[in-house]
């Protein structure tokens, strides 16, 4: 079983990529994963977890997420050996992006904090949650095969 659930912040805004084999564009970002909790004297430990997502996926990450933007997603973990132009053996690991929740939403929208009423509850505008449910219904019918030839220009 190859499933991936990851929570952090993109380290910088997502990059629309275009592959050379296939020519489908996708979108590549790194994101910050804080790691266990050792208590108020140890700083906290942060992996940074290469991230790409192709189709409607890409279109709509590109379009929503930002640079800090807190993010929920699941996907499968691809790893691939090769050998770059050099001759030097390198390797890459990527998290293929099939679900998400951006917590954070749309770039140029107010912040959530700036939504709620007197009572704490949250007032979500209409269009970021027409947005939401388009993203949820994203098909992986843009998703291309990879192979290890296509994987260095990912990240």
């Amino acid at each position: 079983m190859n499933i991936v659930v990851l929570q952090g912040r993109p380290t910088d805004d997502p990059k629309m990529r275009n592959s050379r084999r296939t020519g489908k564009v996708f979108c590549t970002f790194r994101l910050a994963v804080e790691g266990t909790y050792r208590g108020p004297d140890a700083p906290r430990e942060v992996d940074f977890i290469n991230c790409v997502a192709f189709g409607k996926r890409a279109n709509a990450l590109l379009q929503h997420l930002a640079k800090g933007a807190f993010i929920s997603l699941s996907g499968t973990l691809k790893n691939s050996r090769y050998v770059d132009a050099v001759g030097n053996r390198k390797e890459n690991t990527v998290v293929i992006v099939k679900e998400y929740l951006i917590h954070d939403w749309l770039k140029k929208s107010t912040p959530f904090e700036s939504l709620a009423d007197s009572n704490g509850d949250l007032l979500i505008p209409r269009e970021i949650t027409d947005s939401l449910f388009r993203q949820i219904n994203a098909m992986d019918e843009d998703i291309p095969d990879l192979n290890e030839g296509d994987l260095d220009d990912l990240v």
